[in-house]
């Protein structure tokens, strides 16, 4: 790292004669930043170039070191200072060592004398930066944990346990409170929000609150302490979320609630914004929503939603054609996703039941319906999963029958086929068209092992067939046999055979010898 620093002296052969000393240093980089002839010229110098370090001489005309030490002590007061003179007088070294100089030195001095006060300075500059470094490292662990207890008010019931903990953060319990739940693909949200925050609400305590979990992108809490506040905060959120929309170059929506005295009403204001972020519509790029905005449309009645359930039942390899048309009814432009995510959350529902019944595995897709489309633009990918898990489901329930045995043995050859391959339960269950749960429960009821357990075992077998027949390394081997990492292999050999694969070739090729 290369040090900064000025000197202040009147003489211009002393400066000079100390930065070829100073240059001279090789154990680290020192650079003069500047010069000045006394101390008034020396503190323009330092507001201009801000050194790390500062040498000065004490007699001077205009402003002596002595006023300069003054000077320097109120307005830098962490600069290390290295005092230079020709003086041995004891008023200068005291008023030197009041202002907590670094080092003192008489002219003439030597290189080293003024290595050793650098170093003395230096290692006063890494102790400080060092300070400041742990000083933010807590600021952040304690911001980190405010937003965490933060969070819990607001994702979670409230409960007695938070209490405590928000009350010693300074957040009154009985203070009045607004959430805004701010939804959105833009990353540079929190800090654009974080600037709106810092110019429009000066006299209102707020918190932007990067969320890791659940559908929103983060939240933004206000909060004040007298009810007749409460207006104003609601006006000033409506300002910010405004603002918010303008500057947003992605996909926002915000949901702001009402300001409601006291902790407890965090989490209702969170459920009831997470039903409103509901009301876009998938073609929406940027819409606010407040408490009156609740909307609620139905695309498909029950009966009709039963018909088609029906439909696909008695007619299974029409399954898909039939979903496409239950999707080709609903319109982006009218229908909100919370009526898109009913229609299909009814469909899902029966097919799932009648799985249930006939002893297939289902899964519970639509508790991340709205998570996992919210910033979608049409219905095409959704209308591939929700038809695709539809027609899988259907397809198992086909498969659960006295053909199970023949099944089995399928799936079993396409795994000693494809051993080498990256195999995976969800790659076999897409070819056999079942769920990956009841391929696993099959292959465990066949087999009396997990899906991994099988084909360790096949691969295991081929590891030991190559080690006795070929000459291939180990890491050749591994990676024959479908292992991408030699050194996980060598793991799963030794567990399983008590070897390390060039051990078993040794040991096998020593019976062979025999």
């Amino acid at each position: 790292m290369e040090y900064r620093y000025i000197i202040v002296d009147d003489e211009v052969l002393i400066r000079k004669g100390l930065i070829s000393k100073i240059d001279e240093i090789t154990s680290w980089k020192a650079l003069c930043v500047g010069e000045a002839a006394n101390g008034m010229e020396g503190l323009r110098v330092i507001g201009e170039t801000n050194p790390d370090i500062i040498i000065t001489d004490m007699k001077m005309k205009k402003m002596d070191g002595v006023e300069f030490l003054e000077r320097i002590s109120e307005q830098f007061p962490d600069k290390p200072i290295i005092v230079i003179s020709g003086y041995k007088a004891f008023d200068y070294m005291n008023k030197a060592i009041e202002k907590r100089v670094i080092g003192y030195v008489l002219k003439p001095f030597s290189s080293e004398e003024i290595e050793r006060q650098l170093q003395k300075a230096i290692e006063q500059i890494e102790k400080q930066k060092n300070f400041f470094i742990l000083q933010e490292k807590a600021k952040s662990l304690d911001q980190r944990k405010i937003q965490d207890i933060l969070l819990s008010a607001i994702l979670e019931p409230w409960n007695e346990a938070l209490e405590e903990e928000l009350r010693q953060k300074g957040w009154g319990l009985d203070h009045y409170y607004l959430l805004m739940s701010v939804y959105t693909t833009d990353r540079k949200n929190a800090e654009h929000t974080e600037q709106l925050c810092r110019t429009s609400l000066s006299d209102i305590r707020y918190e932007f609150l990067p969320n890791g979990f659940g559908s929103s992108n983060g939240f933004l809490l206000l909060s004040c302490r007298e009810e007749k506040l409460v207006a104003k905060m609601e006006v000033k959120a409506g300002h910010i979320a405004g603002h918010m929309m303008k500057g947003a170059l992605e996909k926002i929506f915000i949901c702001i609630g009402n300001g409601k005295q006291g902790f407890g009403e965090l989490h209702k204001s969170y459920v009831k914004n997470e039903k409103l972020v509901c009301n876009i519509r998938l073609e929406d790029q940027k819409r606010v929503f407040y408490k009156k905005d609740e909307e609620w449309d139905e695309i498909y009645t029950q009966e009709y939603v039963k018909d088609v359930f029906l439909n696909m039942k008695y007619h299974p390899k029409q399954a898909r054609e039939i979903m496409e048309a239950y999707f080709d009814r609903m319109d982006l432009k009218r229908y909100s996703l919370r009526a898109i995510g009913n229609a299909c959350e009814c469909i899902v529902s029966m097919v799932n039941q009648y799985a249930v019944g006939m002893g297939v595995d289902t899964d519970d897709i639509m508790s991340v319906f709205y998570k996992r489309y919210l910033y979608c633009n049409d219905l095409d990918k959704m209308k591939k999963e929700i038809s695709g898990y539809i027609t899988l489901i259907l397809s198992s329930i086909q498969m659960k029958s006295p053909d199970q045995n023949q099944l089995f043995h399928s799936i079993q050859e396409y795994i000693r086929k494809n051993y080498h391959q990256k195999l995976t339960l969800q790659m076999i269950s897409s070819e056999f068209y079942v769920t990956p749960a009841y391929c696993s429960s099959l292959l465990k009821e066949k087999l009396d092992q997990s899906f991994n357990e099988y084909l360790g075992e096949i691969r295991l077998e081929k590891a030991k067939q190559l080690l006795r027949e070929t000459d291939l390394s180990a890491d050749r081997i591994s990676d024959e046999i479908g292992y991408s990492n030699p050194k996980y292999f060598f793991k799963v050999f030794k567990k399983l055979t008590g070897f390390t694969p060039l051990e078993y070739r040794i040991k096998e090729k020593k019976k062979d010898a025999l």
